[in-house]
């Protein structure tokens, strides 16, 4: 299965949330990020493929407070988020390692991707 299939890119899959869960392919990325901060882990990405580009996120303020916390906080530099592909490559770096614990959430389990990834998060990652 691959990763792809978990956001509704398309409208008439509004029904579809239990195995689908983000409406956009920039909501699993940011839970990506978020995952790879919370856990500190964060992987190389020179030379992988360029996974965001920060252009969807241009209306999503919530997001990109957090976000320029989350590289602030990392490079521990403030004016990195004047440096959007220094910042970038530190959120992507946790993006890559947080997509592998997404997907593992998303297809253990015998239950919708939804439920699956809820259990996931609050036994394997939230109490390690």
């Amino acid at each position: 299965m691959a990763i792809s299939s978990f956001p509704r890119l398309f409208k008439d899959n509004d029904k579809k949330v239990l195995e689908s869960p983000f409406s956009r392919i920039v909501d699993l990325w940011f839970l990506c990020v978020c995952l790879g901060a919370y856990q500190g882990k964060s992987k190389d990405t020179k030379d992988h493929y360029r996974f965001m580009d920060g252009s969807v996120l241009k209306d999503d303020h919530d997001k990109i407070a957090n976000l320029e916390i989350i590289a602030i906080s990392v490079s521990g530099d403030e004016t990195i988020i004047e440096r959007s592909s220094d910042m970038l490559r530190i959120l992507n770096g946790f993006a890559y390692h947080g997509i592998e614990v997404v997907f593992s959430g998303l297809t253990s389990g015998h239950l919708e991707g939804l439920w699956n990834l809820t259990d996931h998060l609050e036994n394997k990652v939230l109490k390690s």
